[in-house]
């Protein structure tokens, strides 16, 4: 099983349903369990709650500093 690709998946899974990042939040080895059933290693579902959950913080965090112009400022300096 290739985690990263499977990260990938359950972000998309996650993301395109209504309130599935809030689930995740909630209780993501549930999660994990509902959208990879094929997934029974304990320490493959908290591999992959990991990842999700830094993948989610920084999807967060970059939209925070999106929302308040960070990016642009951080881009300028770079000449971009």
């Amino acid at each position: 099983m290739d985690i990263k690709e499977t990260v990938e998946e359950l972000i998309k899974k996650i993301t395109s349903e209504k309130d599935g990042v809030k689930k995740f939040q909630e209780n993501a080895e549930d999660v994990v369990k509902k959208y990879l059933p094929a997934v029974k290693d304990n320490d493959q579902i908290k591999a992959i709650i990991e990842a999700v959950s830094a993948k989610i913080k920084l999807d967060d965090i970059k939209d925070k500093l999106e929302d308040a112009g960070i990016m642009d400022k951080i881009g300028g300096l770079f000449g971009k």
